[in-house]
């Protein structure tokens, strides 16, 4: 691979990492469930409410909800709550044995399970991955637009990289055609980062504006959304993750949830990665992190994309964009410090909204 790479999304291509991505999205199902359960019966199935778990967060946003939409929840999820083992096992696997009578966090209970010798292997399988979008992921291809002005500085010195906004366009606003003529959108911007090593950051809330169908907000100069510390990682290729996160003054927290759940979701693909490996956390880099950030977008993409679950309701999905370096002496085409612009558009609530992006190396 000689050139820096940009995509959105995308499918795991290996199949091993898909199914261990797999196990950690049914974790985070498994803590959903509970979150209805304690909900439900909350002396049958209790809850830990002093610890920072995965099911207190889906509680958090099952509280959120109105009263028909929590009922809604019960009714869907109970059935599969008071299953039978042999309907468990066929739906969750390994992971049938997470009792959810117990107080303890469904992540930890998942933790002490043994990990599925059929997902395990050795470190000379991931260091096999050339590279990020060489072999890990099938990534989708995002629109380019026409590049900016060459750079003017050497790449070379750089020490961090931007990722920034230059604008933000609603092509259809959120509601349906009723809305369209009654009402207008508050919309924010957030998310969630993953640098070289793997680990997770969330972004502050950025607050866009009021926006009716064609409206757009630009940003001149580009608006820094969030920056990666290049120094970071000893190994190349680095790759880097921006996870978008739109929301509409109406749905309240979602967007905060949808942060927290990323960031989570991070954790236990950390977990995971290591456990599969046979070894105890260290230090993360190179491909390594680049399986890590790549897995952890797979996850968000998978517990985010299916309209019917009840923690989805009113959610613009998350949109994952990863960029990958080859080495430190890598520049964007034609030795700019700034990638050609990009576009990715969210669709959620009847509407839709396209952000227009950079990745720029700075001093």
């Amino acid at each position: 691979m000689t050139d820096i790479t940009m995509s959105e999304g995308g499918e795991l291509a290996d199949p091993k990492l898909r199914l261990i991505a797999l196990r950690v999205g049914k974790i985070l199902q498994l803590a959903a469930e509970k979150a209805v359960a304690h909900q439900a019966e909350p002396d049958r199935y209790p809850s830990d409410h002093a610890r920072a778990s995965l099911e207190r967060i889906f509680f958090a946003r099952l509280r959120e909800l109105p009263a028909t939409k929590q009922r809604n929840a019960v009714a869907m999820v109970m059935p599969s709550v008071k299953a039978g083992m042999v309907a468990r096992t066929s739906a969750w696997g390994d992971l049938s044995s997470v009792d959810l009578t117990s107080k303890v966090p469904i992540e930890e209970q998942a933790r002490t399970l043994p990990f599925p010798p059929e997902l395990t292997f050795p470190m000379s399988f991931l260091k096999s991955f050339p590279s990020l979008h060489g072999g890990v992921v099938d990534a989708h291809p995002l629109r380019t637009l026409p590049p900016g002005a060459p750079g003017d500085r050497p790449v070379t010195a750089a020490r961090t990289l931007e990722f920034r906004v230059h604008r933000l366009s609603c092509i259809d606003e959120t509601g349906g055609v009723l809305e369209d003529f009654c009402g207008t959108d508050t919309i924010f911007l957030s998310g969630a980062a993953i640098g070289a090593t793997g680990a997770t950051a969330l972004l502050p809330e950025l607050r866009i504006g009021a926006f009716d169908a064609g409206c757009v907000k630009e940003f001149t100069p580009p608006r820094p959304f969030c920056a990666f510390d290049l120094r970071e990682g000893a190994d190349w290729p680095k790759a880097y993750f921006v996870t978008l996160v739109l929301s509409d003054l109406e749905m309240g927290n979602l967007a905060g949830f949808q942060k927290k759940l990323v960031e989570k979701a991070g954790e236990e693909v950390t977990s995971a990665v290591f456990a599969a490996t046979g070894l105890s956390l260290g230090a993360r880099g190179g491909v390594m992190g680049g399986i890590i950030g790549a897995m952890t977008g797979w996850v968000a993409g998978w517990i985010f994309g299916d309209p019917g679950s009840w923690w989805n309701q009113d959610a613009f999905p998350p949109k994952t964009i990863a960029l990958e370096i080859p080495s430190r002496s890598h520049a964007f085409p034609g030795g700019r410090q700034e990638s050609a612009p990009s576009l990715t558009q969210l669709r959620g609530r009847d509407g839709e909204y396209a952000v227009e992006f950079d990745w720029r190396m700075a001093p």
